[in-house]
């Protein structure tokens, strides 16, 4: 508005800035298209590099548009298409182009690799995404047998919650891995949480996972309280819980003691269900501790909320596989899958990371997972016709 609204400022930031150069233009939002063009309209002084086929972050306010309708915005543009490629050779090139060749709006190119030589991209289709992570972990191996060096490796997927496979199949196969700018999936803290009411309904004198959860998600049970029900139970020798369970004898204030209480009925509650398997336990969690409402906001916690329904997948399969088993078996087992200090790093690691952290990165060998319907493209992204 204030470059619209007053031509005064604009001739001046205009004056100022003569010329304006912007890289990764595909990448600007909306204010950052305003101000720039705002400016550019006294001069026309602008110079935009870019690619329209890899506008990759509209859910973080990126307008694809805004490179698209270039040439509209300033007409007597010079367009110059740097169509020869220093990075990939021509099979990826090829079929790249072949995919992105479908998008309904998009500025044509025909990408020349510089580099000679390179693989055809392989495309293999499996049953699910246990059989896909054992292919991988399985195709990985083979190529360590055969000299290639597991830090040469990676695998990418669209969301992080993809990783919980990938992690349980490459840490059974002894291979070292690593999460680029992300955590291990039972080591996420929305995954921790969840883990920590399993724990107190197995063991009710787990003090730690009670301190964890007690006021997970916030239910109004601050520090000084969760203090004073701590020095009560140990100076009667009890557990956190149990003194969560006679809040009257703690001293706490009504109100205080009202959510305690609530607190302790949900764990009393949850306990009563640990007769169903694993993924019913967990889905009673998540729901009914309020931890899938908490998780319905912004993009970081729809994320966090993947990764715990990805958490319900995860002991769904563990019943299907120990049809028997209690909830105490199913946490062994989780610790026993998240634990790969087995695995030696001396040979480098593989690393997992999502497609938006894998951009501008270089590796030898790369496997996509996850190229299926409602992945990728992702549905939580669709929505509009320009998405397509």
């Amino acid at each position: 508005f204030l470059l619209r609204d007053h031509p005064d400022v604009r001739v001046r930031l205009a004056d100022r800035y003569r010329y304006i150069l912007i890289d990764e233009y595909q990448d600007t939002n909306h204010a950052q298209y305003v101000i720039a063009h705002g400016i550019a309209l006294e001069h026309e002084n602008i110079c935009a590099t870019g690619d329209p086929d890899q506008s990759i972050y509209a859910w973080r306010g990126a307008d694809i548009r805004n490179i698209l309708e270039f040439e509209a915005d300033y007409p007597n543009a010079v367009v110059v298409r740097l169509e020869l490629n220093y990075r990939s050779c021509q099979p990826i090139l090829t079929a790249a182009s072949r995919l992105i060749a479908h998008n309904r709006r998009r500025k044509t190119k025909k990408l020349l690799a510089v580099r000679q030589g390179g693989v055809e991209v392989q495309v293999i289709r499996l049953a699910d995404e246990h059989a896909e992570a054992a292919e991988a972990a399985s195709l990985t191996a083979r190529l360590r047998a055969e000299g290639t060096r597991y830090s040469e490796v990676a695998v990418f997927y669209r969301v992080n919650a993809l990783s919980r496979v990938l992690e349980e199949a490459f840490g059974k196969a002894g291979i070292a891995y690593q999460i680029a700018r992300g955590v291990e999936f039972y080591n996420r803290k929305e995954i921790k949480d969840v883990l920590a009411y399993l724990r107190l309904l197995v063991n009710a004198a787990d003090d730690i996972s009670c301190r964890r959860i007690i006021n997970v998600p916030p239910r109004g049970i601050g520090a000084a309280t969760v203090k004073r029900l701590s020095a009560v139970a140990e100076g009667k020798g009890r557990s956190l819980l149990a003194a969560c369970s006679d809040p009257a004898s703690t001293g706490l204030g009504k109100a205080a003691a009202a959510k305690v209480a609530a607190f302790a009925r949900l764990i009393a509650d949850l306990d009563e269900i640990q007769t169903g398997g694993a993924r019913q336990i967990v889905e009673e969690v998540i729901v009914r501790s309020g931890t899938e409402a908490a998780l319905r906001g912004d993009e970081k916690q729809r994320q966090a909320l993947r990764n715990v329904q990805e958490l319900i997948s995860a002991a769904a399969e563990f019943d299907r596989q120990h049809p028997d088993a209690s909830p105490a078996d199913y946490l062994q087992h989780v610790s026993l899958v998240s634990d790969i200090d087995s695995v030696d790093p001396g040979a480098g690691a593989v690393t997992f990371m999502t497609l938006h952290a894998a951009k501008g990165l270089e590796f030898p060998v790369v496997f996509v997972i996850g190229c299926e319907d409602g992945l990728l493209p992702f549905e939580g992204g669709r929505g509009k016709d320009r998405d397509i």
